[in-house]
């Protein structure tokens, strides 16, 4: 019965995965390759920020057409601060 000691962490995992299926997905800004990606590189932003904030490090690091990577850079939903 030891492994009985186990069954409130899998509870927990599967009510995350439940819940993260309903939420709605978040809109993106993706930048990709000329032809088929050889990796993906997803920045997430900070506080006050959004997905376009950092479209431009694409550029500015200059990895040329020899790399085949496809950026993803995801908007948080907006929610209030105080402070």
């Amino acid at each position: 019965m030891s492994h009985l000691r186990f069954l409130p962490f899998i509870l927990l995992i599967l009510t995350s995965v439940t819940n993260a299926m309903q939420r709605p997905k978040l809109d993106i800004v993706e930048i990709n390759p000329r032809g088929t990606p050889d990796a993906a590189v997803i920045w997430l932003h900070g506080l006050g920020a959004d997905g376009h904030d950092f479209e431009p490090v694409v550029t500015q690091l200059g990895l040329g057409d020899d790399f085949a990577v496809r950026f993803v850079f995801p908007h948080a939903p907006r929610l209030a601060v105080t402070i």
